[in-house]
């Protein structure tokens, strides 16, 4: 597995993880390509929601997101997890790699 260099990749996974809902469909299928033909692009775009969960805990343990702020950001990114696993399933079937 190799290490994403592309920066589009980098600043829509950026985008997903922020608006996912908000993507144009340009967007979702120049996503949809790269998570076809890149082994690691799956793993990038989870690395950084992992990351986003990471910033929006802590900045709700410091006050500064309220509870209804840090729910909202929690509810997105079980719906971002639910649409990667989705996709991570649907690109593996394209792969043929029967996991």
């Amino acid at each position: 597995m190799t290490t994403s260099t592309d920066p589009r990749l980098g600043e829509i996974a950026a985008a997903l993880a922020w608006r996912v809902r908000s993507f144009a469909p340009a967007d979702v299928a120049y996503l949809i390509a790269e998570l076809r033909k890149r082994d690691d692009a799956l793993d990038v775009l989870m690395r950084e929601l992992v990351a986003r969960e990471e910033r929006w805990r802590l900045a709700y343990v410091a006050g500064d997101l309220t509870h209804e702020e840090a729910s909202e950001i929690a509810l997105e990114d079980r719906w971002v997890y639910a649409q990667l696993a989705d996709i991570r399933a649907a690109v593996t079937a394209a792969k043929g790699d029967g996991e």
